[in-house]
């Protein structure tokens, strides 16, 4: 795996914090910095997905919305074939779905 190096400067009190933490823990300073950044990514990358996964829930809703009202309309909603080959092939949750 390569690798590549940052630096940052930290407040004196948390660089104190992350010393002690680094010394009770018997381990360096850096792997407690590379944990904590994996955590932080990992953390904020969920809420990303589950933020896309909301608007796109959102999206459906509103299309099927849009059926709705143009069944109680008595409008024929047909699509064509390409447009819901897209749907499925564009959306991560129908991707898991067996056709």
């Amino acid at each position: 795996m390569t690798t590549k190096m940052i630096s940052t400067q930290l407040p004196d009190a948390m660089f104190t914090s992350l010393e002690q933490c680094a010394k009770n823990l018997d381990c360096s300073k850096s792997w407690i910095v590379r944990q904590a950044i994996a955590d932080w990514l990992a953390q904020n990358i969920g809420e990303a997905n589950k933020r896309k996964k909301k608007e796109q829930t959102n999206d459906w809703d509103k299309l099927f919305a849009m059926i709705e009202e143009a069944h109680q309309n008595g409008e024929d909603m047909n699509f064509e074939p390409p447009v819901r080959e897209n749907i499925w092939k564009n959306n991560p949750l129908l991707q898991d779905i067996d056709k």
